[in-house]
């Protein structure tokens, strides 16, 4: 049985991240032209956030248990959501406000 992880917070979010790749990477081999583009720049970026929190967990992982290093994984999972906040949104708005290029609401109210 595997053991769980010191911060499993973490450990999810760079499931998530992975899964998320995997799929664009199948969605991209399909896709043609810009499409294909886009895909494969949400990949570069998906990647470049996987490889921080990676470090980021690792990092954590080396210094032990404990209260400090709680709240510095959960620092981490707040500035990893407004990063894909803020991305996802300058994206909207280099699109023109394109109605498909919309961010999706992390909560509906």
């Amino acid at each position: 049985m595997q053991e769980p992880g010191l911060h499993p917070g973490l450990e999810i979010r760079l499931t998530v991240l992975a899964t998320r790749i995997a799929e664009l990477r199948q969605k991209a081999n399909q896709a043609e032209g810009p499409a294909e583009i886009e895909d494969f720049a949400e990949i570069a970026e998906l990647e470049r956030r996987y490889k921080v929190l990676e470090e980021d967990l690792r990092r954590l992982n080396f210094e032990g248990p404990g209260v400090r290093q709680d709240l510095k994984a959960g620092l981490e999972t707040v500035a990893d959501d407004l990063l894909g906040w803020v991305e996802d949104h300058m994206r909207w708005i280099d699109s023109g406000y394109r109605a498909d290029q919309r961010p999706k609401r992390l909560h509906k109210s």
